[in-house]
């Protein structure tokens, strides 16, 4: 949220300043000291007159996307798929294309919008270094040479893979780099960043293809898991073994 004038999360009243998330730090009870459920912290501590709402004291990390400092208010570049090709906005993993530019990293162009450098070359040098032309949307005489195989993309809904990144509440978790205090960027090592990286990866390759018909394989961009390691576990085998042979 954002807090404005008289101190509300109101979205309609006049933006003055992003709120302080509250990620891993919710309050253990009320003001009324019933106990919370996955509560961490005392009321006191969030609510209260030195509390993280209002004090000057840092009382809880600064984990989420887009926000570092002990305070939580020093906005930073959030991390996206290619980040977005320079023609969007990176929402928490999602990109809001601009106008003319669509697909999940707003790769391609709708027809007569001409080529051109996105925000990595003007108001966003810190991009740079994360931006990778798109060959697939790439100018006749500008396109790399294609190679065999060729690989489809799906485009699927978001709940597949970019809502997983919007949920997420760690920067850190189910991608693999983020970007910290002045737009520098650094790894990260969760297990689940591995995704991102095979998405990006295969939306940048020279083995994409955007026609269908043509394709050798197809890649379906559905996201497993983001946080928890043991996601999908149970006491019994996912698939039974065949004759002895272990499905994978």
């Amino acid at each position: 949220g954002y807090a404005g004038d008289l101190g509300d999360a109101t979205v309609d009243m006049q933006r003055k300043r992003r709120a302080r998330p509250l990620t891993n730090c919710n309050p253990s009870g009320d003001e009324a000291d019933n106990d919370i459920v996955w509560g961490q912290v005392p009321y006191d501590d969030v609510f209260g007159p030195k509390g993280w709402c209002n004090a000057d004291i840092a009382t809880c990390d600064c984990r989420l996307d887009g926000l570092v400092g002990m305070f939580c208010d020093i906005p930073v570049e959030q991390t996206c798929l290619n980040q977005c090709s320079g023609h969007g906005e990176c929402l928490h993993g999602f990109c809001l294309c601009h106008k003319g530019y669509f697909g999940i990293e707003c790769g391609q162009r709708k027809r007569g919008v001409p080529q051109q450098a996105g925000m990595e070359a003007s108001t966003r040098p810190w991009i740079r270094e994360h931006v990778q032309p798109v060959p697939v949307s790439q100018d006749d005489g500008v396109q790399p040479a294609r190679r065999r195989p060729y690989i489809y993309v799906y485009e699927l809904p978001p709940e597949f893979n970019s809502r997983l990144l919007q949920y997420r509440m760690e920067r850190s978790s189910c991608t693999y780099r983020e970007f910290v205090k002045g737009n520098s960027t650094k790894s990260t090592t969760w297990r689940y960043g591995v995704e991102q990286v095979l998405h990006e990866s295969m939306l940048l390759s020279p083995h994409r293809t955007l026609d269908l018909s043509e394709a050798d394989f197809f890649y379906v961009p559905a996201y497993t898991a983001c946080l928890h390691e043991v996601y999908g576990k149970n006491s019994q085998p996912r698939w039974p073994d065949v004759d002895g042979a272990e499905e994978i």
